[in-house]
Protein backbone atom coordinates (compact mmCIF):
# COMPACT_ATOMS: atom_id res chain seq x y z
CA UNK A 1 0.00 0.00 0.00
CA UNK A 2 1.25 3.32 -0.96
CA UNK A 3 1.16 5.90 2.18
CA UNK A 4 -1.20 8.27 3.37
CA UNK A 5 0.25 11.77 3.12
CA UNK A 6 -2.06 14.16 5.95
CA UNK A 7 -1.14 17.61 6.82
CA UNK A 8 -2.27 19.94 9.51
CA UNK A 9 -2.86 23.79 9.53
CA UNK A 10 -3.24 25.38 13.11
CA UNK A 11 -3.41 29.00 13.86
CA UNK A 12 -1.31 28.05 17.82
CA UNK A 13 1.40 25.34 18.63
CA UNK A 14 0.25 22.06 19.38
CA UNK A 15 0.33 21.40 23.12
CA UNK A 16 0.95 17.60 23.01
CA UNK A 17 -1.84 16.72 25.69
CA UNK A 18 -5.02 17.63 23.65
CA UNK A 19 -6.17 14.97 21.40
CA UNK A 20 -7.43 15.77 17.97
CA UNK A 21 -10.46 14.38 17.28
CA UNK A 22 -12.60 14.12 14.19
CA UNK A 23 -13.11 11.67 11.47
CA UNK A 24 -11.54 11.40 7.77
CA UNK A 25 -14.60 12.99 6.71
CA UNK A 26 -13.14 16.43 8.11
CA UNK A 27 -10.27 16.47 6.06
CA UNK A 28 -9.91 18.26 2.37
CA UNK A 29 -9.04 15.23 -0.01
CA UNK A 30 -7.50 15.23 -2.94
CA UNK A 31 -8.24 13.67 -6.28
CA UNK A 32 -6.26 10.67 -6.15
CA UNK A 33 -7.02 10.28 -2.74
CA UNK A 34 -3.59 10.51 -1.45
CA UNK A 35 -3.18 13.66 0.06
CA UNK A 36 -5.70 14.71 3.27
CA UNK A 37 -5.33 18.29 4.89
CA UNK A 38 -7.36 20.11 7.85
CA UNK A 39 -7.25 23.12 9.32
CA UNK A 40 -7.71 23.28 13.20
CA UNK A 41 -8.37 26.05 15.12
CA UNK A 42 -8.70 24.45 18.56
CA UNK A 43 -6.06 23.16 21.14
CA UNK A 44 -4.18 20.01 19.53
CA UNK A 45 -1.95 17.40 20.34
CA UNK A 46 -2.58 14.20 20.46
CA UNK A 47 -3.28 11.96 17.31
CA UNK A 48 -4.55 8.04 17.94
CA UNK A 49 -3.00 5.45 15.84
CA UNK A 50 -5.56 4.86 13.41
CA UNK A 51 -5.47 8.58 12.29
CA UNK A 52 -8.90 9.32 12.07
CA UNK A 53 -9.98 5.70 10.61
CA UNK A 54 -7.66 6.33 7.62
CA UNK A 55 -6.12 3.20 8.81
CA UNK A 56 -7.13 -0.03 11.04
CA UNK A 57 -6.02 0.38 14.61
CA UNK A 58 -4.41 -2.91 14.82
CA UNK A 59 -1.74 -2.72 12.77
CA UNK A 60 2.04 -1.24 12.52
CA UNK A 61 2.60 1.50 10.98
CA UNK A 62 5.49 3.58 9.70
CA UNK A 63 5.17 7.42 10.59
CA UNK A 64 6.89 9.92 8.65
CA UNK A 65 6.65 13.49 10.59
CA UNK A 66 7.68 16.91 9.64
CA UNK A 67 7.23 20.74 11.68
CA UNK A 68 7.33 23.83 9.97
CA UNK A 69 10.34 24.95 12.03
CA UNK A 70 13.81 24.27 13.45
CA UNK A 71 13.10 25.32 16.86
CA UNK A 72 14.45 22.98 19.25
CA UNK A 73 12.19 22.89 22.02
CA UNK A 74 9.49 21.07 19.35
CA UNK A 75 9.31 17.15 19.85
CA UNK A 76 7.24 14.97 18.40
CA UNK A 77 6.67 11.32 20.50
CA UNK A 78 5.28 7.96 20.29
CA UNK A 79 3.33 7.72 23.72
CA UNK A 80 1.72 4.75 25.10
CA UNK A 81 -1.55 5.17 27.28
CA UNK A 82 -0.72 2.81 30.03
CA UNK A 83 -0.60 3.53 33.78
CA UNK A 84 3.47 3.32 33.11
CA UNK A 85 2.67 5.96 30.54
CA UNK A 86 5.11 5.00 28.57
CA UNK A 87 6.95 6.80 25.89
CA UNK A 88 8.92 4.07 22.54
CA UNK A 89 10.68 7.40 21.11
CA UNK A 90 11.09 11.22 20.93
CA UNK A 91 12.79 12.78 18.30
CA UNK A 92 13.07 16.54 17.46
CA UNK A 93 10.19 18.12 15.21
CA UNK A 94 11.87 20.11 12.33
CA UNK A 95 11.18 20.13 8.22
CA UNK A 96 13.57 17.35 7.76
CA UNK A 97 11.04 14.35 7.66
CA UNK A 98 11.70 11.77 10.66
CA UNK A 99 10.12 8.10 11.08
CA UNK A 100 9.00 6.78 13.59
CA UNK A 101 7.12 3.68 14.11
CA UNK A 102 3.93 3.23 15.80
CA UNK A 103 2.46 -0.10 17.37
CA UNK A 104 -1.55 -0.37 17.95
CA UNK A 105 -2.54 1.31 20.95
CA UNK A 106 -0.13 3.78 20.22
CA UNK A 107 -0.19 7.71 20.15
CA UNK A 108 1.82 10.11 18.54
CA UNK A 109 2.36 13.53 20.75
CA UNK A 110 2.89 16.68 19.25
CA UNK A 111 4.64 20.06 20.98
CA UNK A 112 5.80 22.78 19.88
CA UNK A 113 6.56 26.37 20.99
CA UNK A 114 6.83 28.51 18.26
CA UNK A 115 4.26 31.13 19.22
CA UNK A 116 2.67 31.16 15.43
CA UNK A 117 0.73 28.95 13.27
CA UNK A 118 2.09 25.57 12.28
CA UNK A 119 2.49 23.26 9.74
CA UNK A 120 2.37 19.03 10.44
CA UNK A 121 3.15 17.17 7.38
CA UNK A 122 2.54 13.27 8.27
CA UNK A 123 3.56 10.28 5.91
CA UNK A 124 1.58 7.35 6.97
CA UNK A 125 1.86 3.50 6.10
CA UNK A 126 0.95 -0.13 7.31
CA UNK A 127 4.24 -2.33 7.44
CA UNK A 128 4.59 -5.77 6.34
CA UNK A 129 6.28 -8.03 8.97
CA UNK A 130 9.40 -7.94 6.52
CA UNK A 131 9.18 -4.30 6.18
CA UNK A 132 9.36 -4.27 10.05
CA UNK A 133 12.51 -6.25 10.55
CA UNK A 134 14.64 -4.45 8.17
CA UNK A 135 12.93 -0.84 10.00
CA UNK A 136 14.41 -2.22 13.47
CA UNK A 137 17.75 -2.67 11.89
CA UNK A 138 17.84 0.88 10.84
CA UNK A 139 19.33 4.05 13.03
CA UNK A 140 17.37 6.59 11.56
CA UNK A 141 18.32 9.82 13.96
CA UNK A 142 21.02 11.79 14.12
CA UNK A 143 21.52 14.42 17.08
CA UNK A 144 21.41 17.99 15.54
CA UNK A 145 23.67 20.82 16.67
CA UNK A 146 21.94 23.33 18.26
CA UNK A 147 22.94 27.03 19.00
CA UNK A 148 21.22 28.78 22.26
CA UNK A 149 22.15 32.71 22.33
CA UNK A 150 22.12 35.01 25.29
CA UNK A 151 22.38 38.60 25.78
CA UNK A 152 23.27 40.95 27.89
CA UNK A 153 22.55 44.60 27.67
CA UNK A 154 22.51 46.00 31.07
CA UNK A 155 26.31 46.70 31.27
CA UNK A 156 26.95 43.69 33.02
CA UNK A 157 29.04 40.23 32.15
CA UNK A 158 27.78 37.17 32.84
CA UNK A 159 28.06 35.45 36.31
CA UNK A 160 27.45 31.82 37.48
CA UNK A 161 26.96 32.97 41.01
CA UNK A 162 23.68 32.05 42.84
CA UNK A 163 21.03 28.85 42.09
CA UNK A 164 19.74 27.82 39.48
CA UNK A 165 18.85 30.79 36.26
CA UNK A 166 15.99 30.00 34.06
CA UNK A 167 16.35 32.32 31.09
CA UNK A 168 13.21 32.55 29.35
CA UNK A 169 14.03 31.26 26.03
CA UNK A 170 12.35 32.53 22.48
CA UNK A 171 12.70 30.63 18.72
CA UNK A 172 13.67 33.68 16.86
CA UNK A 173 12.52 32.36 13.16
CA UNK A 174 14.73 34.86 12.03
CA UNK A 175 17.84 34.05 13.20
CA UNK A 176 16.47 30.12 13.74
CA UNK A 177 17.79 30.18 17.22
CA UNK A 178 17.10 30.19 20.65
CA UNK A 179 17.55 33.79 22.19
CA UNK A 180 17.03 35.59 25.13
CA UNK A 181 18.33 38.68 26.22
CA UNK A 182 17.67 39.22 30.13
CA UNK A 183 20.11 40.32 33.00
CA UNK A 184 20.25 37.01 34.72
CA UNK A 185 22.90 35.02 37.25
CA UNK A 186 22.91 31.65 38.26
CA UNK A 187 23.47 28.23 36.62
CA UNK A 188 21.53 26.96 33.42
CA UNK A 189 19.87 23.52 33.30
CA UNK A 190 20.13 23.13 29.27
CA UNK A 191 18.13 19.46 30.09
CA UNK A 192 15.30 21.64 30.42
CA UNK A 193 16.14 24.59 28.04
CA UNK A 194 15.64 21.67 24.70
CA UNK A 195 12.99 19.17 26.78
CA UNK A 196 15.68 16.45 26.77
CA UNK A 197 14.81 12.82 27.28
CA UNK A 198 16.54 11.73 30.93
CA UNK A 199 19.06 9.37 29.45
CA UNK A 200 20.57 12.39 27.32
CA UNK A 201 23.62 14.08 28.32
CA UNK A 202 25.35 16.89 26.13
CA UNK A 203 28.21 17.88 24.28
CA UNK A 204 29.08 21.65 24.71
CA UNK A 205 30.98 24.79 23.55
CA UNK A 206 30.69 28.33 24.61
CA UNK A 207 31.69 31.34 22.93
CA UNK A 208 31.42 34.89 24.04
CA UNK A 209 31.84 38.18 22.32
CA UNK A 210 31.91 41.72 22.75
CA UNK A 211 33.96 41.62 26.57
CA UNK A 212 35.96 44.55 27.60
CA UNK A 213 38.58 42.74 28.96
CA UNK A 214 40.13 40.05 27.22
CA UNK A 215 40.48 36.45 28.12
CA UNK A 216 37.98 36.75 30.81
CA UNK A 217 35.37 34.00 29.54
CA UNK A 218 34.62 30.88 31.60
CA UNK A 219 32.65 27.79 31.31
CA UNK A 220 31.55 26.28 34.35
CA UNK A 221 29.71 22.71 34.93
CA UNK A 222 27.96 22.22 38.39
CA UNK A 223 26.17 19.29 39.62
CA UNK A 224 22.71 19.57 40.41
CA UNK A 225 21.79 18.20 43.98
CA UNK A 226 24.67 20.31 46.12
CA UNK A 227 25.17 22.69 43.28
CA UNK A 228 29.30 22.02 43.45
CA UNK A 229 30.89 23.23 40.58
CA UNK A 230 34.18 23.25 38.70
CA UNK A 231 35.26 25.43 36.13
CA UNK A 232 35.88 23.62 33.20
CA UNK A 233 37.83 26.00 30.81
CA UNK A 234 39.30 29.65 31.79
CA UNK A 235 40.80 32.44 29.78
CA UNK A 236 38.26 32.54 26.50
CA UNK A 237 39.05 35.38 24.74
CA UNK A 238 36.45 37.45 22.13
CA UNK A 239 34.78 34.96 19.65
CA UNK A 240 36.57 31.87 20.89
CA UNK A 241 34.86 28.53 21.06
CA UNK A 242 35.64 26.63 24.64
CA UNK A 243 36.66 23.16 23.80
CA UNK A 244 34.14 20.59 23.92
CA UNK A 245 32.08 19.57 27.52
CA UNK A 246 30.13 16.73 28.14
CA UNK A 247 27.16 17.78 30.73
CA UNK A 248 25.35 14.73 31.64
CA UNK A 249 21.58 15.17 31.82
CA UNK A 250 20.61 17.63 35.10
CA UNK A 251 23.70 19.33 35.46
CA UNK A 252 24.01 22.48 35.50
CA UNK A 253 26.08 25.03 33.05
CA UNK A 254 27.50 28.08 34.32
CA UNK A 255 28.91 31.30 32.30
CA UNK A 256 31.04 34.15 33.17
CA UNK A 257 32.24 36.81 31.56
CA UNK A 258 33.85 40.48 31.91
CA UNK A 259 31.59 42.93 31.23
CA UNK A 260 31.09 45.36 27.58
CA UNK A 261 32.40 48.34 26.91
CA UNK A 262 30.31 51.21 28.18
CA UNK A 263 27.29 51.34 26.55
CA UNK A 264 27.35 48.49 24.81
CA UNK A 265 26.07 44.70 25.52
CA UNK A 266 27.83 41.11 25.76
CA UNK A 267 26.95 37.78 24.07
CA UNK A 268 27.23 34.06 24.72
CA UNK A 269 26.75 31.71 22.43
CA UNK A 270 26.34 28.56 23.25
CA UNK A 271 26.41 25.34 20.69
CA UNK A 272 24.84 21.72 22.29
CA UNK A 273 23.80 18.33 20.65
CA UNK A 274 22.60 15.50 22.66
CA UNK A 275 24.36 12.22 23.14
CA UNK A 276 22.96 9.23 24.89
CA UNK A 277 25.40 8.16 28.16
CA UNK A 278 26.07 4.84 26.78
CA UNK A 279 27.27 5.91 23.28
CA UNK A 280 30.01 8.44 25.89
CA UNK A 281 30.84 6.01 27.72
CA UNK A 282 31.44 3.06 25.38
CA UNK A 283 33.64 5.92 23.64
CA UNK A 284 35.13 6.35 26.42
CA UNK A 285 36.21 2.79 27.77
CA UNK A 286 37.15 2.05 23.91
CA UNK A 287 40.13 5.07 24.54
CA UNK A 288 41.05 4.25 28.35
CA UNK A 289 39.92 7.71 29.29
Amino acid sequence: MDPLTITIQTNKDFDGATPITGTRDDFEVSKNNRYYHRRITTSAGVIASDFWGLFSEGGPKLVGVAGSSRNPQNKVAVFRNSPLGLTRQTLPLTPQIQYLLMTPGDQLLIRTRDLLPVFLTLTVNEISEREHAELVRQDRWEPPVQRLRLGRNDGQGFSAAGGVWSPAFAWNHTSQLLEVAEPGAGLIVLSDVLQAQRYQGFYVSVRYSNMIAAGTGKVIIAEPTTLSRREAQTGLTNVEWSKPQYISHGDLLGLESSAPAAGQGVVADIEVTPVPSGDRLRGRYDRAL
